[in-house]
């Protein structure tokens, strides 16, 4: 194993052996040369014949010339006598330019002088060679390094000249100076590592060693200082720090010997320490270089796994003797170990557990699916408790509370699961018991409600007919005694009603049927007209009532505001209930606790006050603050369905109060701040100013058969002339015959919808009708939708259902002058004899049934609108059957009959009759809600 400290010192011992080989290469050639030169002088001195001179001449100059090394001849003075062609070459200058120049000019200016004082010295001491490395600057102004072997040539004891060869050793410079810095890197790697690392070659010698190194075997020696030691008695030196002296060096010599990679040998030190050791032999393909140990300090770890051993065998032991069944698997799903007091839950041996499947031998069949994915996700290293029925050995049946938690290797791979079974059989026993007995309360507890809903809705017919009844007597000539008793009767019918309209909300409320609907109200006028109710009902009672809203209260909230006029009505009647001097108050504060918006209302009176031990109880049902002495009308199911309604807006209920001290409720409720709220009113934008006279003629492209049929009673009844057709492609045949003032355009149709048959039109210049305005009618509510249907060209957006008011209010909004002929629309007035029988001129009992009305009837109506599209027959009389009742609580009795009729439909009917009959309906339903609204304001 060669490792990157060996790979650079290699290469070191590489440089050096090549360098030394060049230095022998160029000695060679210089002595090569300065024989030639030798020949030569001898020949021109033996030789006569100037032929044979120049002969031999040439062939020294093809030998010299021929070669890739510098050779040049310097003088005395260190002038260039003589060069060959390969300085040109090499270093770019001319040679013409080079002869006479002295050799310090090419060399760079940091070294020319250190390399002249080098030649001065080595001239005065006689020495005839020297080599000498130097860089020089070549014609392109390129640095190259030259290794120059100089040979220095005396006569008569004098410095004569110098012969020198040069050759390039550029790269071996740069090789060198890698190589050093590669050998630094390495060594302060070393030297940080929290490791002892010693380095040897391969004969022993250190290489390399680190400060911890000598910390572990207590050296007193600096690491540089021991570099180049011999580690040859170095086992036997420090043998004595280790628990068995002699082992340690016959393990150190067997691993020499041997030359093997050897890992993570544990030796135990006599100061207690535990060293890791690991010897790595370094090779340069087969030669053997050296080797390198590393020691760490691992004494913390071992002795933190010893522990844990130690820890795992106790609490081990201890599981194994608990009344838990532990069962170890692994992570391929399959049993591992089964602990003793496991086997003996399920009555198998260990080993007939052991490589088994657990989901199939001891889940039911039934249950396997369940248990494959608990298993999926304790698998994957998720701590799961659950319940689970284990099947028995011998097909019984208990049931296990089971805590699997994932089992981890040192290295924080996971490996299986362990399961904690606790035998849980008898307490599901237990549980299926009271299971039951919770269902058969809960089964009687729902009788009960479907019995007080019900009865509520059959008393509520002969209790109207006894309010009514009574109103007529007291047109009569009544006695004082029978003035008096119907008096008692009707106060008695009143009671007996508001009992069956709590009785009715409480199981409502308690069955889950009413549910907060979210939106958004001026909260100021529902105020407003609140303080005017109760201040016309004091008006003959020695009682104050004050009603103080907080500057800092938005006008406009989001909150379900039925749910809030319900709240706030129950608790002020029940102060003026409990109240007969004094005053009783209402305020309104806005709070900030946790980051969240809260409204604050406070219902204060100066009462009779409510007696300390019965505070607990009062929002219980049928408790009237004192059960022993019952001296108040009502039934105690206010504050009950008060809390439940606060509840349900997620809000809290408080209490005050003394004997004779009067009585303070504190309602929190959370809400929302509205600044852009929507209040039921289209809020569509003006999109055209045409106008034409009446008629209009309009194009409606629906092909739900029903509902064109809705939209042709409406445009009938407003005096309007009309095409229709039942798909896109038929409204673009229709549009290039005849000229619309309007088109109402549905979006979901067959073969073209409603935004390809807008495009097409749009985009028809030759169609007179390609700037009509189009109505888009679709049944979803959502904003994507009605984007979608303006950037088709669509001018408007109208949800389905909508009212024939909505529809008018957007024609209105296309064309402000529009005005439907209502010639063919009844008249009517509210029945003024039928309210004064009802009311008796209590005009805020009066102004509440009104509200009511107003705020119940309209999506009452919407309701029926689409039961009657969804072809619900039963479910539409039904709810004609509901609405009926009402109309005579408001003066309009004539529509009781109109939606007695509609109920009586669902025996027989034609489908067209009843469209037309519910229009017409519909129509006189929303006049009277105008009247409705109308007489409501003259109550304020």
């Amino acid at each position: 194993m060669e490792t990157g400290f060996d790979t650079e010192k290699r290469q070191l011992l590489e440089e050096r052996a090549a360098r030394v080989r060049a230095e022998a290469l160029l000695l060679e050639k210089e002595q090569f040369i300065a024989q030639l030169l030798q020949q030569n002088e001898g020949l021109q001195s033996q030789l006569s014949s100037v032929d044979g001179l120049k002969k031999e001449l040439h062939y020294v100059n093809e030998i010299v010339n021929s070669v890739q090394d510098i050779i040049f001849i310097s003088d005395h003075q260190g002038l260039f006598r003589f060069i060959n062609p390969a300085a040109e070459k090499l270093l770019g200058f001319p040679l013409a330019d080079m002869l006479g120049t002295h050799y310090s000019a090419l060399i760079r200016d940091d070294y020319a002088e250190q390399i002249r004082i080098q030649y001065r010295d080595q001239i005065r001491n006689g020495l005839t060679t020297s080599y000498v490395e130097f860089p020089v600057k070549n014609a392109w102004q390129r640095e190259i390094w030259l290794g120059q072997q100089v040979s220095f040539i005396y006569r008569e004891g004098k410095f004569f000249e110098a012969h020198s060869i040069s050759r390039d050793i550029t790269e071996e410079v740069q090789a060198r100076k890698d190589l050093v810095t590669t050998y630094s890197r390495l060594k302060g790697l070393v030297q940080n590592l929290h490791a002892g690392v010693l380095v040897e070659d391969e004969n022993r010698k250190i290489v390399l060693i680190n400060q911890q190194f000598c910390d572990l075997f207590s050296i007193p020696v600096a690491p540089e200082f021991l570099v180049g030691a011999d580690c040859s008695e170095a086992a036997e030196q420090s043998k004595d720090l280790f628990c068995n002296p002699e082992h340690f060096v016959q393990r150190v010599d067997e691993l020499l010997a041997k030359k093997e990679l050897t890992l993570s040998e544990d030796l135990y030190m006599q100061d207690g320490k535990i060293l890791e050791r690991h010897y790595i032999p370094v090779f340069s393909g087969t030669e053997y270089l050296g080797h390198m140990w590393h020691y760490r300090d691992v004494s913390a770890q071992r002795t933190a796994s010893e522990r844990i051993r130690k820890s795992e065998e106790k609490y081990r032991g201890i599981m194994e003797h608990m009344e838990l069944g532990l069962l170890e698997v692994n992570s391929e799903a399959k049993i591992a170990r089964a602990y003793p007091r496991f086997c003996e839950m399920v009555g198998y041996n260990e080993s007939e557990l052991i490589g088994q499947d657990p989901k199939l031998l001891f889940a039911p069949p039934q249950f396997r699916s369940q248990a494959q994915q608990e298993e999926a996700k304790f698998l994957h290293g998720k701590s799961l408790i659950w319940e689970a029925p284990v099947l028995k050995k011998n097909g019984s049946i208990i049931w296990t509370l089971i805590n699997n938690t994932p089992i981890y290797d040192e290295l924080g791979n996971l490996t299986g699961t362990l399961g904690i079974h606790l035998d849980i059989t008898e307490q599901k026993l237990l549980q299926a018991d009271l299971e039951r007995a919770r269902q058969e309360a809960e089964q009687a507890r729902d009788a009960e409600k479907a019995f007080l809903a019900n009865m509520s809705h059959e008393i509520r017919n002969p209790i109207n007919s006894i309010v009514g009844m009574t109103n007529l007597l007291y047109d009569t000539q009544l006695s004082l005694e029978q003035a008096e008793y119907v008096h008692t009767l009707q106060y008695s019918a009143d009671l007996l009603q508001a009992l069956v309209s709590d009785v009715l909300d409480i199981s409502k409320i308690e069955q889950g049927k009413m549910e907060p609907q979210l939106e958004d109200f001026d909260f100021w006028s529902m105020a407003k007209a609140m303080c005017k109710t109760f201040e016309f009902r004091l008006s003959q009672r020695p009682i104050e009532f004050q009603c103080e809203i907080a500057p800092e209260v938005p006008q406009y909230l989001r909150t379900d505001p039925t749910f809030l006029n319900q709240i706030l009505l129950n608790l002020i009647n029940n102060s003026f209930k409990f109240t007969e001097q004094g005053f009783v108050r209402c305020t309104a504060s806005t709070k900030i606790i946790d980051g969240k918006n809260w409204i604050e209302f406070t219902v204060t009176d100066t009462g009779i006050g409510i007696p300390e031990d019965r505070l607990p109880f009062i929002f219980e049902r049928f408790d009237q603050a004192g059960k022993a002495k019952r001296t108040r009308e009502g039934a105690g199911l206010g504050l009950p369905i008060t809390k439940q309604l606060v509840e349900l807006l997620g809000g809290r209920i408080q209490v005050q109060s003394m004997i004779g001290g009067g009585t303070s409720f504190t309602v929190l409720l959370p809400f929302e701040t509205v600044k852009n709220p929507v209040l039921h009113k289209a809020e569509l934008p003006l999109v055209s100013q045409r106008e034409r006279t009446v008629p209009f003629h309009v194009l409606i492209v629906e092909d739900n058969a029903m509902n064109s049929r809705y939209l042709e009673n409406l445009l009938q009844k407003w005096g309007l002339t009309y095409s229709t057709a039942d798909d896109g492609l038929v409204a673009l045949h229709v549009t290039e015959k005849e000229v619309f003032d309007l088109i109402l355009m549905d979006i979901r149709m067959p073969n073209l919808d409603g935004y390809e048959t807008t495009l097409r039109l749009r985009n028809a210049p030759q169609n007179a009708n390609q700037q009509v305005p189009i109505i888009a009618l679709t049944a979803s509510a959502l904003l994507d939708e009605k984007v979608k249907a303006l950037q088709a060209g669509m001018n408007q957006h109208l949800s389905k259902p909508f009212t024939p008011e909505q529809l008018l209010e957007v024609f209105r909004r296309i064309f402000p002058s529009f005005s439907p002929q209502t010639s063919n629309m009844p008249t009517f007035s509210l029945n003024r004899a039928e309210l004064a029988e009802l009311y008796e001129g209590d005009s805020g009992y009066m102004r509440e049934i009104f509200e009511i009305f107003a705020q119940t009837v309209p999506s009452e109506l919407a309701q029926m609108r689409q039961l009657l599209e969804a072809e619900d027959w039963k479910a539409f009389a039904a709810k004609a059957h509901k609405i009926k009742p009402s109309f005579q609580m408001v003066g309009l009795g004539h529509l009781s009959t109109r939606a007695e009729q509609l109920e009586r439909a669902k025996r027989e009917f034609d489908p067209q009759d009843l469209i037309r009959d519910f229009v017409s309906f519909e129509a006189e339903v929303l006049q009277g809600i105008k009247l409705v609204l109308a007489e409501l304001a003259t109550l304020s």
